[in-house]
Order: C-alpha cells, then structure tokens, then sequence
C-alpha cells in the first residue's frame, strides 16, 4: 500500500471497535495487501499465539485488539 504516508516497511494497526464500522474498514484494508502481508490473527488471545519476530513482519494487522498491542511492536 504506497498512499504517500506508507512505505513498504509500515506496519498499520488497526483496532476494530465493534458496531463502528469496523468490518467495512477491515475488507476495505485487506483488499491494499496480499494475503501473506496480513495477520492472521483477529483476536488478542490469537495474537498472543504467534512470536512476536513474526507479527513484526507483518504489515497488517488488524482486528478486536487491546490498546497494548502497542507495546508488542517494533514501531
């Protein structure tokens, strides 16, 4: 996704807030990536499953997450 405030090495974080539109605005960032780009995981306790040398190499990730995803990335 190159929209000028991206590179190739961005990562984007999305935090679906239930009933704001959130599935919309997932479909509409998932059709920007490849299937590989994007995190698998759409839940926290999913999250917390995968290493986080591997969720760093993701450039989506998006789904119902808590705030302190933050502190997990490499941003």
């Amino acid at each position: 996704m190159n929209n000028g405030l991206l590179n190739d090495q961005s990562q984007l974080v999305f935090m679906h807030i239930p009933k704001a539109a959130g599935t919309t605005l997932t479909s509409i960032l998932d059709s920007h990536y490849e299937s590989s780009q994007i995190c698998p995981a759409y839940y926290m306790r999913e999250l917390m499953q995968i290493p986080i040398n591997q969720i760093n190499k993701y450039q989506l990730i998006r789904g119902h997450f808590e705030y302190s995803i933050c502190k997990l990335l490499d941003n």
